[in-house]
């Protein structure tokens, strides 16, 4: 049996490498709770790991620019329960790992305590739909104006 047709070793895979980045993030534990594996900090829940569709996923934290722009694209989905706040699940299968892992750091960010959270770095500037359109035009499209540019 190849390792892509067993279902159990699809989600081990996946997971595995979540496990690993996710527990390097200061004081990330990783916990059972309904079920399923969440890492958390401080007891707050960054992240969710589980199974979508049959298929390995991971739900995280974000805010609701990032969450629409994330939604429309392929290998994100709307979460039950929590997307109403925010949170956006991603199909590991379907999202190169440099950006799930950028993703969960930045849920870590969000929920981490100040002193925790910088000790990882500042968030990364995402690319956003208006990301090379000149700045009237960006700003047309419902993108905003940063300070200087006033």
């Amino acid at each position: 049996m190849r390792r892509n047709d067993n279902p159990a070793m699809a989600r081990a895979v996946p997971f595995a490498r979540l496990k690993a980045f996710a527990l390097k993030l200061p004081e990330a534990t990783l916990e059972i709770k309904w079920e399923s594996p969440y890492f958390c900090v401080k007891g707050k829940i960054f992240a969710g790991a589980g199974d979508h569709g049959g298929r390995p996923s991971l739900t995280v934290k974000s805010d609701r620019a990032t969450q629409a722009e994330l939604l429309g694209r392929r290998g994100f989905f709307l979460p039950a329960y929590v997307g109403h706040a925010g949170w956006v699940g991603i199909h590991l299968d379907a999202v190169r790992w440099d950006e799930v892992k950028a993703l969960l750091a930045d849920s870590y960010r969000r929920v981490a305590p100040k002193k925790l959270a910088a000790l990882i770095g500042p968030r990364e500037p995402r690319k956003t739909k208006t990301a090379g359109v000149p700045r009237s035009r960006a700003t047309e499209m419902g993108g905003r104006r940063e300070a200087s540019d006033k």
